[in-house]
């Protein structure tokens, strides 16, 4: 390893913005800075009285200030760029290089150039390559150029984070098959992490979080296709001491940039779960979620003194406690300890679900679990670097973008996402200032004969103008907090989506009245706590298509479907059914198998984690006719024409795993997923649903925004 880590041209800019930049400088000092591509830039300092401070509004200067700046211009012949707070908002726009660097506020800037430089300590002192001679390489070896990435990370709640930096390998310029192969690696579902979270409360555990640093590095290169990349950017050059050539870097292990390397790291994760044995005992693949593993403490030792777990004799709140200094809730391991005398048989269940490098681990506290997870953390941590040498203790305040509260008995959480919608408001530059309070207009229907006609000049002018509206980045941001957190507006999100590859203004309008709405509810959350039903249980909807449809439409019915548990959702959806229905008995049917499929999943994950019940999985439905279809084995004229699939639910509840009860449409909690209610019933079934302000942090809504007009 050189002893300096940048160029002296590099070290030279870092030095000096560094040490000298936070102090001030000199009214209209300037410096000439050469970036080597022929466009030198001038750099004018101007007093800092805020060095550690935001600026919102634009820098102006004075007169003569302006009038110096036009001199200094002239004098040298190339750009003036005014060093100051604010000048670049990293928060909007992140930098694209170390150039741009240079131009961040002191804060920025500095919390830039520390990430980076210890990206750099970190590869160097994993192994990550070796360096040889170019003239080793075989013919039409590619040698691949290495990239900086800068970001900003952010918590769930909006809170700043950290600054990040990443050097990344060119994926552009591979060639599939060729430089990488598979690129596929599974991802935990959000519904397996909300079941785990609304177990907690119920079954007094916690859920903790750990996360692995630089997790794309590990995973291992393929023999037949070896990896070489240039020399690192504003890094000190190693030459060939006999030819002075530049030597090049052959990747021992995966860098980022690579689209093989989640794969890759997703398999040595795997490995790490399944290699992990633990007084006979040992992690198992969840067959519905496959980023799911669970241990179940039921083997027992001979000769070993068994432990028994109640929450009676264990309540969480005797081992969580508050961290003062990072702001978190944190979990204690008072007479818990590794190896110890007792055996692993007292029941409890050890579960993980992880997300490419983070992981959600949820266990009862005090019991053989807890000990197994204190075991596997010290087992992770010999093959992987955990985030500032984490022990995996810390309460999850936040995952997938979701913001978790938790009480300090954590005998409830509430999930939000707070800072989502901010962004979403803030990026769409919608006028927030008048309160809506229904996703859309009652009654609206989204429909295809709103879409412009691209055979009429005024059809194609519309189309043109909507493409550069950014249509589909609303509907994407919008669909992400959907299916998180607020299943308000998965009906109104899953109608616009369906126009979006040929959105019109009424389209574009209607976006910006649900945001609106989301704007002026954003105090609302999923709320999971003890005392709610302990087992998940399901809500079904349909709009029958002559109600709600058109020709354009195919006439197609809209479904939705609703699965709680702990008081709150876990699992949601709301779309456009595939078949055509000729009656609305007919529709609901085709919505009950659809609830059926997701119903069945999690009834496989539930089994696994340890979550039973003695009854069938329950499903309400408002449609009697359909209920009578899906229990008794026989068709008449009407269902003769019905595809086999559809009568998956008659198979669910005729082996007794599915129960069909009766609901009255006004309870029906799924109908505010299938229709534009007026505000008064929509509110009254959003609330019902499990949405709620109740321990809202930060948010005070106001009361004429909860009492329904």
């Amino acid at each position: 390893m050189p002893d300096s880590y940048f160029d002296d041209r590099s070290q030279y800019f870092l030095k000096f913005w560094g040490d000298v930049a936070p102090v001030g400088f000199v009214p209209d000092h300037h410096l000439s800075i050469d970036w080597g591509d022929g466009k030198p830039e001038v750099f004018v300092f101007k007093a800092d009285f805020c060095p550690h401070g935001y600026k919102d509004k634009p820098v102006t200067f004075a007169a003569d200030t302006c009038a110096s700046l036009e001199s200094i211009k002239s004098q040298v012949g190339a750009p003036v760029l005014v060093v100051e707070n604010g000048l670049l908002d990293f928060n909007k726009k992140p930098p694209r290089n170390l150039k741009e660097v240079h131009r961040l506020p002191t804060k920025q800037r500095l919390s830039v150039l520390t990430s980076l430089q210890k990206e750099y300590f970190r590869l160097w002192d994993r192994g990550m390559f070796c360096l040889e001679k170019v003239s080793i390489l075989k013919p039409g070896q590619p040698v691949f150029p290495a990239t900086t990435v800068f970001t900003m990370k952010f918590l769930a709640d909006g809170t700043f984070d950290r600054a990040k930096a990443r050097i990344c390998v060119r994926c552009d310029l591979m060639i599939p098959d060729r430089d990488f192969g598979e690129v596929q690696s599974p991802t935990v579902l959000c519904d397996s992490v909300k079941l785990l979270v609304s177990d907690c409360p119920v079954s007094g555990k916690v859920a903790c979080t750990s996360d692995i640093q630089q997790a794309f590095t590990y995973g291992a290169m393929e023999d037949c296709r070896p990896m070489y990349i240039k020399q690192f950017p504003g890094t000190q050059k190693i030459l060939d001491e006999d030819t002075g050539e530049e030597l090049v870097m052959k990747l021992l292990y995966r860098l980022y940039g690579d689209p093989a390397a989640p794969r890759a790291f997703h398999a040595e994760l795997h490995g790490a779960y399944m290699d992990f044995h633990y007084k006979g005992v040992c992690f198992n693949q969840s067959k519905a979620d496959p980023c799911v593993y669970y241990l179940k403490c039921d083997q027992s030792l001979d000769g070993l003194q068994e432990s028994t777990w109640s929450p009676e004799s264990q309540p969480v709140s005797k081992f969580v406690s508050y961290n003062t200094t990072e702001k978190s809730l944190v979990v204690g391991c008072d007479g818990v300890t590794v190896d110890s005398k007792f055996a692993m048989n007292d029941g409890t269940t050890l579960t993980s679900a992880i997300f490419v490098d983070d992981s959600i681990n949820t266990f009862n506290p005090g019991s053989n679990a807890h000990e197994v997870y204190l075991a596997f953390m010290r087992h992770l941590k010999t093959k992987f670097t955990m985030k500032d040498d984490c022990d995996g203790m810390d309460i999850v305040n936040s995952f997938l973008g979701m913001n978790f509260t938790w009480s300090e008995k954590l005998d409830w959480v509430r999930i939000d996402q707070p800072h989502a919608i901010k962004k979403l408001v803030q990026g769409s530059d919608v006028d927030v200032t008048k309160p809506h309070f229904t996703p859309l207009p009652p009654g609206t229907e989204v429909m295809l004969l709103d879409c412009p006609e691209v055979d009429t000049p005024e059809g194609i002018e519309e189309a043109r103008i909507m493409k550069q509206k950014g249509y589909r980045n609303r509907i994407g941001e919008l669909l992400w907090i959907a299916r998180s957190s607020r299943p308000d507006i998965s009906a109104a999100v899953g109608r616009l989506a369906t126009v979006a590859h040929n959105p019109g203004f009424i389209h574009w309008e209607l976006t910006s009245y649900l945001i609106q709405y989301l704007h002026h509810t954003r105090h609302l959350g999923i709320v999971y706590q003890k005392g709610k039903s302990d087992y998940p249980y399901c809500m079904v909807d349909v709009a029958f298509s002559p109600q709600y449809g058109w020709s354009g439409d195919d006439f197609r019915s809209f479904m939705g479907w609703l699965i709680k548990c702990a008081g709150g959702p876990i699992s949601w959806g709301a779309k456009f059914q595939k078949a055509l229905a000729l009656s609305s008995s007919e529709s609901e049917y085709y919505g009950l198998t659809a609830a059926a499929i997701q119903a069945v999943h999690i009834i496989q994950l539930c089994d696994e984690l340890g979550i039973y019940s003695d009854e069938p999985f329950l499903i309400y439905e408002d449609n009697k006719a359909a209920i009578k279809m899906s229990e008794n084995s026989s068709n008449s004229k009407r269902t003769i024409h019905l595809d086999r699939r559809a009568h998956f639910i008659r198979s669910q509840v005729n082996q007794n795993i599915i129960q069909l009860e009766y609901c009255p449409t006004k309870e029906m909690e799924a109908d505010a997923m299938t229709k534009m209610l007026p505000r008064p019933a929509f509110e009254y079934l959003r609330a019902a649903m499990g949405l709620t302000c109740d321990h809202a942090v930060g948010l005070t809504p106001r009361v004429k925004d909860l009492v329904p007009s």
